[in-house]
C-alpha cells in the first residue's frame, strides 16, 4: 500500500515507529497522561507526534487505558447498517441488534421511529405504556410524554 498523503507534512510520520501517521486526535486529558506524564505542562515524548497504534501501545504499557474505540469524524460513503438477517447497527452500543431491540421513538420529530429512516437509534431497555407499549431507551423513556406511563425493564421481562 502506498502513502496517500499528497503533500507530506511534519506530522505525517510517527516519531516513535517511523510509520505513516494520519490526522487523528485523542481527548486532551488522555493525551496529557500518556504523552506528557499526566501534566498539561509536561514535556511531550516523541515530540508529540505518534501514530494511533503507538499511542495505544504507550497507553497500554503505562497502564493508562486499553480496549480502544475507533470513530471517524467524516465518513464519505453510505455504510451498510442492516445485515442480511435484518439486524441493525446501534451506534451507541457499537453492536448489531435485532430491530425490535431498538428504541421506538424519534426525539427530533417527537414521534414514532420509522424503520430504516431514523429514530433515536439506541437499544431499547424499557417498555413504557400499558396500551401503546413503547420500547424505549433510557433517554427517551424520561421524556415528559412517557413519564406517567407504566414501565417495565425489557431484560427482566425476557424481551
Amino acid at each position: 500500500m502506498t502513502d496517500t498523503v499528497a503533500d507530506p507534512y511534519p506530522e505525517s510520520m510517527c516519531h516513535r515507529c517511523g510509520g505513516p501517521n494520519r490526522p487523528w486526535s485523542a481527548p486532551s486529558p488522555l493525551w496529557n497522561e500518556v504523552m506528557r506524564g499526566g501534566s498539561i505542562n509536561g514535556d511531550e515524548i516523541y515530540h508529540g507526534i505518534v501514530c494511533p497504534t503507538c499511542f495505544m501501545v504507550l497507553a497500554e504499557e503505562k497502564g493508562v487505558a486499553d480496549l480502544w474505540h475507533l470513530h471517524p469524524r467524516r465518513v464519505h460513503v453510505d455504510l451498510e447498517i442492516v445485515t442480511p438477517s435484518g439486524r441493525v447497527w446501534d451506534d451507541k452500543t457499537w453492536m448489531w441488534v435485532e430491530p425490535s431491540e431498538l428504541c421506538d421513538w424519534w426525539p427530533e420529530r417527537d414521534g414514532a421511529a420509522v424503520a430504516g429512516e431514523g429514530g433515536c437509534g439506541s437499544a431499547a431497555t424499557v417498555s413504557v405504556g400499558a396500551t401503546e407499549n413503547w420500547h424505549l431507551c433510557g433517554s427517551c423513556a424520561v421524556l415528559p410524554r412517557f413519564k406517567r406511563m407504566k414501565r417495565r425493564d425489557l431484560k427482566k421481562a425476557g424481551v
